[in-house]
């Protein structure tokens, strides 16, 4: 019993000491209208597109998980390849971090994902359509990571 208890002891001190290193821009969720131009079907015009996040760290690497939903006419396709960059900003710039779950059907909630950890210098970058450019070095990375905010989020409708 007391081998139990001392097991139990150290599960929550890990717990814990996960927890305290738990740092990033945190948990949201943003909502916008798009224009689709583009995707299969002749009425994509106008679509309500939201993206959803967490970004977070344990033991010091970045943890990103995210997905997103999409509503509008039932005709409309997206492509697999589709991404999700949301926009991170400080005080000191921007730079996007790239959410890639699996893409949903239109009108039919929000695609499968789960947590990734990119490397720190792989993490903040610019984007060319589904394909990031020019990446953050891991210390700046890391000073974004602490102090940055999600203020938006792009949908790159990829049909390659």
């Amino acid at each position: 019993m007391r081998f139990f208890n001392i097991g139990i002891f150290v599960l929550v001190v890990l717990l814990c000491v996960a927890v305290a290193y738990a740092v990033g821009p945190g948990t949201g969720e943003k909502s916008k209208r798009v224009g689709i131009d583009g995707l299969g079907g002749s009425n994509c015009n106008e679509n309500s597109v939201t993206a959803k996040w967490r970004l977070d760290s344990l033991l010091g690497a970045p943890l990103v998980n995210g997905s997103w939903k999409w509503t509008g006419s039932g005709e409309c396709e997206a492509h697999y390849s589709t991404v999700v960059w949301l926009k991170i900003e400080t005080g000191d710039g921007y730079g996007y971090i790239k959410i890639n779950p699996v893409v949903p059907k239109v009108n039919a909630g929000y695609g499968f994902n789960t947590a990734g950890s990119p490397d720190w210098d792989e993490l903040i970058c610019g984007y060319q359509g589904s394909r990031a450019t020019n990446c953050l070095p891991e210390d700046t990375a890391k000073q974004f990571w602490r102090n940055g905010q999600i203020t938006d989020f792009f949908i790159v409708w990829d049909n390659n």
